[in-house]
């Protein structure tokens, strides 16, 4: 009897690929939701799970009829520092559609230019729409940043240019209803509360929000030099305040401003200081 064996070979290979990270799925936190058509009837939108692929919720937008040409839908993700469009210029979208359409992505309110991207659907249902945000669609230039914001106006046209353009003020031709889901890019890193960029529902600061607030200062030690062995720049101008330094520093000159005057002891004693932005000017003393 011949002995036959069979010799199997387990071939690895590794293939790269782009990092994707999901910018808004429309399943947790609600994103900020606006219209953004002129002064005409207001896009429809609604977070709903009447057409949702791969999870329970996807937004869906209502073209208007009675409503601009250029109508569309402003999308605030919450819980991410923003998108990042610097070297990864690319982003995909799941888009519901039966009608072919096509459909314009604008990123905004960034760190660089507003940039813009189309695509088209086909009108088969639930479609991944690639973006490519050095398009420069639209007449806008090429994204290059940071952005909170993205918008999709629906009536972009398959052939570019506005497909519901009308000969009538505030009369679309072409109203349509699409649905929105999995918007994929990269996300921008860094804290929340500290990117430079008031989102997040943060408002008057970067910092405050729903994310969390920032920390209290910490209690500053109660100085104990001797008030003749010491030159201040501060000597405590708030009432009660528990130094009493007041040989101030002879300096010829000074620049800038402290951003504003806090007491820094938690107890009942008044320790009063200056706290400084040092990335908006800070304050300086000299000869």
């Amino acid at each position: 009897m011949k002995k036959i064996t069979f010799l199997c070979f387990l071939f690895i290979f590794s293939a790269g690929f782009a990092q994707t990270d999901v910018i808004e799925n429309f399943d947790g936190t609600a994103p900020t939701l606006a219209p953004d058509n002129g002064e005409c009837t207001a896009i429809g939108m609604n977070i709903t799970t009447a057409q949702a692929v791969s999870a329970p919720n996807s937004l869906e937008i209502i073209a208007q009829a009675a409503g601009n040409p250029w109508q569309g839908a402003q999308i605030i993700p919450q819980g991410i520092s923003g998108m990042e469009l610097t070297t990864n210029k690319n982003m995909t979208i799941d888009v519901f559609s039966n009608s072919a359409a096509g459909i314009l992505a604008k990123v905004t309110d960034g760190t660089g230019p507003d940039g813009t991207s189309a695509a088209n659907h086909t009108g088969g249902g639930w479609e991944t729409l690639s973006f490519n945000f050095a398009d420069m669609a639209d007449g806008t230039t090429v994204a290059d940043g940071v952005y909170p914001t993205i918008r999709i106006y629906p009536l972009w046209g398959t052939a570019g240019g506005y497909a519901g353009q009308g000969s009538t003020p505030c009369v679309s031709n072409a109203p349509i209803t699409i649905y929105v889901d999995n918007i994929m890019g990269t996300l921008a890193t860094g804290a929340t509360c500290s990117d430079g960029v008031q989102n997040q529902g943060e408002t008057g600061v970067d910092c405050g929000g729903p994310c969390a607030a920032c920390p209290p200062p910490s209690a500053a030690p109660v100085p104990t030099a001797p008030d003749g062995d010491t030159f201040s720049i501060y000597d405590g101008n708030l009432p009660g305040d528990n130094t009493s330094y007041s040989m101030n520093w002879p300096f010829a000159y000074d620049f800038g401003t402290p951003v504003t005057e806090l007491d820094v002891d938690p107890g009942s004693d008044v320790n009063g200081a200056w706290r400084f932005n040092f990335g908006s000017g800070g304050y300086g003393q000299g000869e």
